[in-house]
């Protein structure tokens, strides 16, 4: 049974969208794999809302509801194949080089007072059927 991970993500005050979104990218991203390894979730999805458009972040395409509920810019998706991967990968993260590395590393774009992440308690998928 797979474990699904989420986190909310909020950039740094003062970073624009586009910033954020490359270091987390090109940076950030890059910096996990090379230092945790084997251990990183099977996937790690990041949905971004909004776009950048003159280095300024537009509001999410919103189908129903209003933008202000999206207050994060990114929402971060891992899946780990077993609670055991799951306890590994958070075992590598209290590692006192690998927690200090990725903490410094995240304090570059990361609004770390608004930073949440949670367990996905239940995920239930509906596929469309076969034609």
């Amino acid at each position: 049974m797979s474990i699904t991970v989420l986190a909310f993500v909020w950039r740094k005050p003062g970073k624009s969208f586009a910033d954020f979104k490359d270091y987390y990218e090109t940076r950030h991203m890059p910096l996990a794999l090379e230092i945790i390894g084997a251990d990183m979730p099977k996937t790690h999805t990041r949905h971004y809302f909004g776009k950048d458009v003159d280095g300024m972040r537009q509001p999410p395409t919103v189908i129903f509801g209003t933008s202000e509920h999206f207050g994060c810019d990114v929402v971060s998706e891992l899946i780990f194949e077993s609670q055991e991967k799951l306890d590994a990968f958070n075992s590598k993260l209290t590692e006192p080089e690998i927690s200090a590395r990725l903490t410094e590393d995240q304090e570059q774009f990361v609004d770390q007072q608004k930073l949440s992440i949670c367990i996905a308690d239940e995920t239930i998928v509906t596929s469309r059927p076969a034609t």
